[in-house]
């Protein structure tokens, strides 16, 4: 779900609804951290609206130029697929994007 979070964020269309809801991940909230809590807090730093539904996340998609650059980076939570996930979005931000501890991809 962390990739689709993240492309669904950018994938805006004028003419389509751009929320999308990824449900049935309630899991996500056990793993090496809470993901989903993860996903929303980091994606508000690049101005995407997200939030929680009872069993998984919504976000709203941007315009690829109405992106924000994170000023401190993008916390990774030790989680390597937190990690991996920003790194798509990095490559479209308006400014380079500092992805912090990003050791935590050597588990992979």
């Amino acid at each position: 779900f962390l990739t689709a979070a993240i492309l669904s964020s950018v994938a805006y269309e004028e003419s389509k609804s751009s929320i999308t809801e990824i449900t049935g991940i309630s899991n996500q909230k056990i793993k090496e951290c809470n993901r989903i809590n993860a996903m929303i807090y980091e994606l508000k730093k690049f101005g995407i609206e997200a939030g929680e539904l009872p069993n998984g996340i919504y976000v709203k998609s941007l315009k690829i130029s109405d992106l924000l650059s994170p000023t401190n980076g993008v916390n990774c939570y030790n989680d390597h697929r937190i990690a991996m996930s920003f790194s798509v979005l990095a490559c479209v931000s308006p400014k380079p994007t500092i992805i912090l501890d990003k050791t935590c991809i050597n588990k992979t």
